[in-house]
């Protein structure tokens, strides 16, 4: 484990690289191919399930019923998910299946000094403007 001070300053030994770098590179793929490339942020997905489903779907050129949507829908809630895991005996790690699981970790001067650090160093990175959303 490392520290918010490594994490904002850069320094983590990530596989692909710096996080703030490797996002920036993303983004600029995501740009320039934005007909092959879908982004599914986790936030949209909770609080659009059906939607982000659909959405997904189109971009895959699936063309889905409504029943088949609300099938993927319920097989990927989070209690279904962790039920199949129980069920089938697999490993699987499921935290909470909501958003704001960082309140948990970050008190709000350090989420503040997050904030402020992501939104210098991602200004112009598309991809992260749905990220910086949340707070």
């Amino acid at each position: 484990p490392g520290s918010l001070e490594r994490f904002l300053s850069g320094r983590l030994p990530e596989a692909f690289g710096p996080v703030f770098e490797s996002l920036a590179a993303q983004d600029g793929v995501a740009q320039s191919i934005p007909e092959r490339v879908h982004i599914l942020y986790y936030e949209s997905l909770i609080e659009y399930h059906t939607g982000e489903v659909a959405r997904v779907a189109r971009f895959l050129s699936v063309e889905a019923t409504q029943a088949q949507i609300n099938a993927v829908v319920d097989a990927t809630r989070f209690e279904s998910m962790k039920e199949a895991g129980r069920v089938e005996g697999a490993d699987i790690l499921l935290r909470q299946g909501g958003v704001g699981g960082w309140r948990q970790h970050l008190d709000a001067a350090s989420w503040a000094r997050f904030d402020r650090v992501c939104e210098d160093r991602l200004a112009r990175c598309a991809l992260a403007r749905r990220l910086l959303e949340y707070h």
